[in-house]
């Protein structure tokens, strides 16, 4: 069980005495519904994956579930803040959303990176803009009065 607020005196406190305690807010976290977004670059799928709370999700694991293999690249957590370095692991009963690439946009981003690049246009020799009519410009002064 994970403590998630406290009543005492009417309102939510961080902390009380145990005597003026009137309500405890708690949650379970033996087994946890861990959210998990996948994004396929044009899409992103979300699902929900039930898992033990102690579980850790560690940022660069890669994971499958629903016939998708995904690659875990940020985790926002409960408190507020959020976690990307590689390498770091978070239980589950602390994640509030998992965010991942599919293998699929991970291996087309590596194509990209390996120096492929789009075929362009071939160049004109002239100016990209050219102007109509006149090719001389004037510059007007308005007279003061």
């Amino acid at each position: 069980m994970q403590v998630t607020s406290i009543e005492s005196g009417g309102k939510r406190v961080n902390m009380a005495r145990a005597d003026s305690i009137l309500t405890i807010w708690a949650r379970a976290t033996d087994n946890v519904g861990a959210k998990i977004s996948v994004n396929k670059g044009w899409e992103t799928k979300s699902f929900e994956m039930k898992v033990d709370g102690e579980k850790e999700f560690t940022i660069g694991e890669t994971l499958s579930s629903n016939n998708e293999t995904f690659q875990i690249k940020k985790i926002k957590l409960r408190d507020g803040g959020s976690v990307d370095r590689r390498g770091t692991a978070v239980p589950a009963k602390y994640i509030r959303r998992v965010f991942s690439d599919s293998m699929e946009r991970i291996e087309w981003l590596a194509g990209k990176k390996d120096g492929k690049k789009r075929k362009s246009r071939p160049h004109s020799s002239g100016p990209a803009i050219q102007p109509r009519g006149s090719a001389q410009w004037t510059l007007k002064r308005k007279e003061k009065d």
